[in-house]
């Protein structure tokens, strides 16, 4: 059986990786794929079809931060943060 959480932690472990080789202290990530890919997020890319809606910030020593943006019918943008 899959074993998500380690394939989550290992992704990100090799993100963190690459970004110490390069000697980057945080990345933002705007493309669902690379988003799910680094954080295991899903279920998003038809929301994100017309435009990116959802962001992923992590930081080489530090906490990993996910938002996203959704437009409500009246038109105001809403911001969640996980």
């Amino acid at each position: 059986m899959l074993d998500r959480v380690a394939l989550r932690a290992g992704r990100l472990a090799r993100l963190r990786s690459e970004m110490a080789a390069r000697e980057v202290a945080a990345v933002l990530l705007t493309d669902s794929v690379n988003v799910r890919c680094a954080s295991g997020a899903r279920n998003m890319q038809i929301f994100t079809a017309p435009n990116p809606a959802r962001y992923l910030f992590v930081a080489l020593d530090g906490f990993v931060m996910c938002w996203w943006q959704v437009i409500c019918a009246a038109g105001v943008a809403v911001i969640g943060v996980a």
